[in-house]
């Protein structure tokens, strides 16, 4: 076979790939849409903090320092309010987390008044439980709140330097939280709380730097800090969690003023925003909610407003190894050198080189979401490659 052909070859295959993989979803945010500036009338905010998305994509803000739930529509335009600052039922003192479950029930955080109370989606007042304390259904600082498809809810108990779990009537149903030892489920400043369609509970800790996985009752499964890959350091301040219908997590940093994106094991997949006032920058990034069609609203709080990110059909760039032996590397190295890769709108699509002369690398342009795909057609390709290329020597 000649080398043009082989080329050829090579060339259809590595565009099936692409193909293949063009159709999955896109792993980077774009800026989409933003509402609310600082003040206290309708659609403003003062100190902005929780937010939560419903079935029908409505949107529910904790407006902290105003005492009250604002309700916007999924294009931000202002539905209803509720609460004023006091300590009487549906009455409100600097509301932290909030959450909604699968019949529209909204949570919310009373962090000052240390109690959770329940609203339906009118913001009727339906029941409330806790008081200051450290017993058992006692908080000191309740922050975010999560409601599993159970109907569960799980408090950050942030002063108690733990988690409480709840059924939908408020009955106290288990806790957890410091006694264990250090990276095996010690929570030493919880911040935010996440759960998943599968009960798993994802807990941000501030003071750690640190995102800590649970089952439904408080057994550790797994932890992860700032990823090495993003290049934002070693040391990050998580605020606020979300979890889609994928599993994928998602964190606001707002030492950093960005947000991270993490598969359920905790593998970075990506990040976007930076400090600043403009459109997809954050001052201060909070809460965090994903709607059902995998639309992003962060909580940009010191910028006081609400902002929307939708998938942006351009991914992530990452990085995939793949094991090579010594024999192959001349051949993909010349591969490379005489094969680029494009798609049709002539964007590179995949470049493979060697790397200290032991692995092939493969670094895609596109969506970290074909990692499954591409690391099992690159690896029966490279060795088809090597058979091809090697036999026209």
């Amino acid at each position: 076979m000649k080398t043009s052909a082989v080329k050829i070859v090579c060339l259809s295959l590595l565009l099936t790939l692409y193909a293949a993989g063009a159709g999955l979803v896109a792993e980077d945010y774009q800026f989409d849409l933003k509402w609310g500036s600082e003040g206290s009338g309708e659609g403003v905010f003062d100190w902005p903090f929780g937010i939560a998305v419903d079935s029908s994509g409505n949107v529910y803000v904790a407006d902290a320092f105003n005492h009250r739930i604002q309700k916007f529509d999924s294009s931000g335009n202002f539905l209803s309010e509720w609460g004023s600052k006091g300590e009487g039922e549906g009455e409100l003192s600097s509301p932290g987390g909030i959450a909604v479950d699968s019949s529209g029930n909204v949570y919310v955080a009373d962090t000052i008044n240390s109690r959770i109370q329940k609203f339906d989606s009118s913001g009727n007042f339906l029941s409330q439980w806790g008081s200051s304390g450290s017993g058992e259904g006692k908080f000191a600082g309740p922050f975010g709140v999560a409601v599993d498809s159970s109907g569960n809810v799980y408090v950050v108990d942030a002063r108690n330097y733990r988690i409480q779990k709840f059924d939908s009537s408020g009955n106290f149903l288990t806790t957890w939280g410091p006694e264990s030892a250090v990276g095996s489920g010690f929570i030493k400043e919880p911040s935010a709380i996440a759960v998943d369609f599968s009960g798993n509970v994802y807990v941000a800790d501030i003071w750690q730097s640190l995102i800590q996985k649970y089952n439904s009752n408080g057994g550790f499964i797994t932890a992860w800090r700032y990823p090495t890959d993003s290049g934002g350091g070693d040391t990050f301040r998580p605020t606020g969690l979300a979890v889609d219908s994928s599993g994928n997590v998602y964190m606001t940093d707002y030492l950093n003023s960005c947000v991270q994106k993490f598969d359920s094991s905790g593998n970075f997949i990506c990040e976007w925003g930076s400090e600043g006032t403009g459109d997809g920058s954050f001052t201060y990034p909070t809460g965090i909610a994903v709607d059902s069609s995998g639309n992003v609203y962060v909580v940009d709080t010191y910028n006081y407003r609400i902002q929307k990110f939708k998938a942006a059909g351009v991914a992530c760039p990452s990085t995939y190894l793949l094991g090579g032996k010594d024999q192959r590397l001349a051949t993909i190295r010349k591969f490379r050198d005489e094969v680029l890769v494009k798609t049709l709108a002539g964007e590179k699509l995949v470049e493979i080189y060697y790397r200290e002369g032991e692995r092939i690398i493969a670094v895609f342009a596109k969506s970290p979401t074909i990692k499954i795909l591409a690391k099992k057609v690159l690896e029966s390709l490279v060795p088809a490659m090597e058979i091809l290329l090697w036999s026209t020597d």
